[in-house]
């Protein structure tokens, strides 16, 4: 009964499937990030996103070496320092990336269009951080009234 809580060492199939289960979760939880950017503060998302992508990586150098299967071969160390900083500087981006587009979309049309009140809160929330009245979005039309329903 390898695995168990009491001693004994974890067999290679359980080890092999944990770390299977950690890079699914941790794909999941980058791509959910980058998504919908949870927090108000950007720097937040950037951050929660950036340590899921770490997590992601790990995972992912982890089942390779798994696959390489010999401890004298460094080049999933090599990969996890290397691959490391690009993968955490490719998230940031990807994170600026999503909001400046959420930022981008014409406001009116999302209020309009009346299924994404998701993207209509993460507009808002965009736009109005850390900006001065006269940099904040105003209502034109019957936008307002098409909102509030």
């Amino acid at each position: 009964a390898g695995g168990s809580f009491n001693g004994e060492p974890v067999s290679s199939s359980s080890q092999s499937a944990m770390l299977a289960v950690f890079f699914g979760a941790s794909s999941l939880l980058v791509l959910l990030y980058v998504y919908f950017l949870p927090f108000f503060d950007l720097g937040l998302n950037k951050l929660m996103a950036g340590t899921y992508a770490l997590f992601w990586w790990t995972s992912l150098c982890a089942l390779t070496s798994r696959v390489i299967g010999t401890s004298a071969d460094q080049s999933p160390s090599v990969l996890f320092a290397v691959g490391g900083l690009f993968g955490l500087s490719t998230i940031v981006s990807l994170v600026e990336s999503r909001a400046s587009t959420i930022r981008k979309m014409s406001f009116d049309l999302l209020c309009k269009e009346g299924r994404r009140p998701y993207l209509v809160e993460l507009n808002l929330r965009l736009r109005h951080f850390k900006m001065d009245e006269a940099q904040r979005v105003h209502f034109e039309d019957t936008a307002e009234d098409e909102y509030r329903r």
